[in-house]
């Protein structure tokens, strides 16, 4: 087993109480890696890099690796952000990013749709009373739009670059390189795609004007976030710990069964 320690991209095995990676006072206390299909990637991202409170750091634990691939890959945020082409710096400094999530009305379902915007509100905020929902987005720092379907979407407004507390310096984080993903890419049936087209308001992570990037703008940042994305095999019981705001992560796709749990830190 190892353990691998990345809160400021330069690897070294940690101190660590398990009982850290158990107990969290703000968040819950371990989770299931993100459920997609086996032959999708998920493409890098900070976790709950949508609203404005995220979990400082996470734990990885690979309690079963896939016959093969399925690696967690994770880039670095701070060399992402040194690299950021001019003009698309330019813009999230002047505009900043707007996000939105879309939620299908109340299903009463305990069951994750493998359509991120099919998901019932009360799933994703774990209540069924709209007035609690509206509670929650305003100590969040969003705006609820209900619809007379009983649908939801939420739109918040943020920095694009955030202040790390430690280090004093400033690290891009936003989902403005997603928009393949948002676009559909998760899903290989079209359903993905079909559903956010027909959306008033569609998911995704956009400048705060509502604007998108260029064609051009969107391959060069993606460029520069692959250029600083790695990879390596992982074995049973490996465990890796980040810095959520300074690594990103993601994951190949994989063949075979995989188990990831992960725990979101205080």
């Amino acid at each position: 087993m190892a353990v691998w320690c990345c809160v400021d991209f330069r690897w070294r095995r940690p101190k660590i109480s398990a009982r850290r990676w158990a107990v969290s006072r703000n968040f819950p206390a371990a989770i299931k890696a993100a459920r997609r299909r086996a032959g999708q990637s998920i493409p890098i991202h900070q976790e709950m890099f949508y609203i404005r409170d995220y979990p400082p750091r996470l734990a990885f634990f690979a309690r079963k690796v896939a016959e093969k691939g399925g690696e967690t890959t994770i880039a670095d945020m701070r060399a992402i952000t040194a690299a950021l082409p001019p003009a698309v710096r330019d813009r999230l400094e002047a505009l900043g990013i707007r996000n939105v999530r879309n939620f299908a009305a109340r299903t009463g379902s305990a069951q994750q749709d493998r359509l991120m915007d099919k998901r019932g509100w009360d799933f994703a905020f774990y209540t069924d009373s709209e007035v609690e929902v509206d509670a929650i987005c305003a100590r969040r720092h969003m705006e609820p739009l209900w619809h007379e379907d009983g649908s939801l979407t939420v739109f918040n407004q943020e920095d694009a670059f955030v202040v790390h507390p430690q280090t004093g310096e400033r690290i891009y984080r936003s989902g403005l390189h997603l928009e393949h993903f948002y676009g559909g890419s998760y899903d290989n049936t079209g359903a993905a795609a079909q559903l956010r087209a027909s959306q008033k308001y569609p998911s995704g992570a956009f400048l705060g004007d509502g604007s998108a990037l260029s064609a051009d703008d969107d391959a060069a940042l993606c460029a520069v976030v692959d250029r600083y994305t790695y990879q390596w095999p992982w074995q049973d019981g490996d465990l890796m710990l980040l810095d959520n705001l300074l690594t990103g992560h993601g994951r190949r796709p994989f063949e075979g069964t995989r188990a990831t749990e992960v725990a979101l830190l205080d």
